[in-house]
């Protein structure tokens, strides 16, 4: 990482340790990739916790590819991953990774934190009393696979999953510019946001 992602990072560090556990972080849409591989490195690795990312946008050996290069231990994340299946990668029965049938069914997302969910194989659900995150890699992503309907649904279900347990903190980057109809459905549930739009120029 450059010396502008630490910067960015121990920016990041400070807004998530202060405010509401539940949080939407304004990323212009092009450095959503490495926005999320800050957050994670700021999570996992300066903070400790333990928890899960939800790949939306790639498959999830992508991000943890990025997170190998730049030395960040994997031991505490677990993926949700609905692109893989999709893409036509290969579906491997790791433990840590939990698979959905692909993105065009995003109201059955939510499935993997409480009853599982099954791609020709019974996926584990997710306990969330044993995570201390929740990253959401890209939720624009889902407009081009569902309607704008399907995915308000998906929120309001997850969020009424989250709330039973106010312990975890959920991070969900976005790009308000360029998504503002999303930006405003996530506005419903997050009232703390982290504007970081202008630090990548």
């Amino acid at each position: 990482m450059n010396e502008r992602d630490l910067k960015i990072g121990e920016m990041i560090k400070a807004e998530i340790e202060k405010g509401d556990r539940k949080k939407v972080i304004k990323v212009p849409q092009q450095f959503l990739a490495r926005g999320n591989l800050i957050i994670l490195k700021v999570l996992l690795q300066d903070e400790g916790m333990k928890g899960v990312a939800v790949v939306l946008d790639r498959p999830h050996q992508y991000l943890a590819y990025l997170l190998h290069l730049h030395k960040i231990n994997q031991k505490n994340i677990s993926y949700v991953d609905a692109i893989t299946h999709f893409s036509g990668e290969k579906i491997e029965g790791d433990g840590s990774i939990t698979y959905t049938d692909g993105p065009f069914h995003i109201e059955l997302l939510v499935n993997a934190f409480s009853e599982g969910y099954g791609t020709g194989f019974k996926s584990r659900s997710i306990n969330l009393r044993e995570v201390d995150f929740i990253l959401i890699d890209n939720i624009a992503t889902m407009l081009s696979y569902n309607t704008l309907g399907m995915i308000t649904g998906f929120l309001d279900d997850f969020f009424e999953v989250i709330n039973g347990i106010n312990t975890i903190m959920t991070i969900i980057p976005i790009d308000s510019r360029a998504h503002k109809e999303l930006y405003n459905v996530l506005k419903e549930h997050v009232s703390d946001e982290v504007d970081m739009l202008e630090v990548w120029r």
